[in-house]
């Protein structure tokens, strides 16, 4: 948003204003009645979209406010300058709708060639010519291997998070934010940063565009936040195997994936969810036969090692 100028009605001191913040300045003013003139580069750029611009109008031809740009001024309560600023609102809202659908197309189109610079994981970096090479650091290289062997020998992503903090073995991440973005910090195990590293097409050699998608959303604060919905592997836009070296093939990317979606305890789709200890070898399989419905497992006896499948009452 260019930045603009309040002149107050009396006196001869302005006030310069910029940004969201400045916006709602700016139309607090207005409704206080202490402007009396708006100045800015382009009219048409006060306000970040149509409604915002329309309100400003309003309450400009409301108070008496007038407008001015680098070209001439511009009296709201006039029909013919409330028509050429409505109107020339509409064309800066889809101007840079335009601009910024051609920057978006531009952006997909050296993704498609794998020539878009992307961020990396911690497990990875840029050389010199911009290529992508695996981390330097041989600690680094060690512990990712060490997730990956665990997960083949585990099956269970919690599985092996338990492992890492009983061996207090930390992971390496790289922040965006922070005193240090990009740079290669070691934290605390966890869930999701395991199924980060489980997940992430990267660390198997692929160059990967499009994974995360922008859809929906909600206002907070007064601003628009759109909300991140992942985008199933089949739809992602980019996907060019073997494009650098990574820590797995990806067979077994693809494998390791097939078995995090069966670890989840969905039986209706068909997922047996992640095998737990005990001597029962029915649990999650054996069905009532008047229902149709799972069974569930409970242990019984003195030491808890009897097992027993049973059918809860239905409410």
């Amino acid at each position: 948003m260019d930045d603009y100028r309040l002149s107050p009605i009396r006196g001869a001191r302005y006030r310069c204003l910029s940004g969201i913040s400045g916006f709602r300045k700016l139309i607090a003013e207005i409704g206080l009645g202490n402007a009396g003139l708006v100045i800015s580069l382009d009219a048409s750029r006060l306000a970040r979209n149509n409604r915002d611009w329309h309100q400003l109008l309003d309450l400009c031809s409301l108070f008496g406010v007038i407008i001015a740009d680098g070209e001439r001024l511009y009296d709201p309560c006039a029909y013919h300058d409330r028509l050429l600023l409505g109107l020339s609102g509409i064309m800066s809202e889809a101007e840079l709708h335009q601009i910024r659908q051609r920057l978006h197309q531009g952006e997909r189109q050296k993704a498609a060639r794998g020539e878009l610079r992307l961020p990396v994981p911690a497990g990875l970096a840029h050389d010199r010519s911009g290529g992508i090479i695996l981390n330097p650091d041989e600690e680094v290289q060690a512990r990712l291997g060490l997730v990956f062997g665990k997960f083949r020998e585990l099956q269970s992503a919690r599985a092996v998070m338990r492992y890492l903090r009983k061996k207090d073995l930390p992971l390496p991440v790289r922040p965006v934010l922070g005193p240090s973005p990009h740079d290669v910090v070691w934290r605390e195990a966890n869930s999701p940063r395991v199924l980060g590293i489980l997940q992430n097409p990267a660390y198997a050699g692929a160059y990967v565009y499009g994974r995360r998608r922008l859809e929906g959303g909600r206002i907070r604060q007064g601003v628009y936040r759109p909300k991140t919905t992942k985008v199933p592997i089949a739809d992602w836009e980019v996907c060019l195997r073997a494009a650098h070296p990574g820590y797995i093939d990806w067979e077994e990317f693809m494998e390791n994936q097939r078995r995090l979606a069966n670890n989840i305890n969905r039986y209706e789709a068909g997922h047996s969810g992640v095998p737990r200890k005990g001597a029962a070898l029915l649990q999650g399989i054996a069905v009532c036969g008047r229902c149709g419905r799972r069974m569930s497992l409970r242990y019984s006896g003195p030491a808890g090692d009897y097992p027993g499948l049973h059918m809860s009452r239905r409410s």
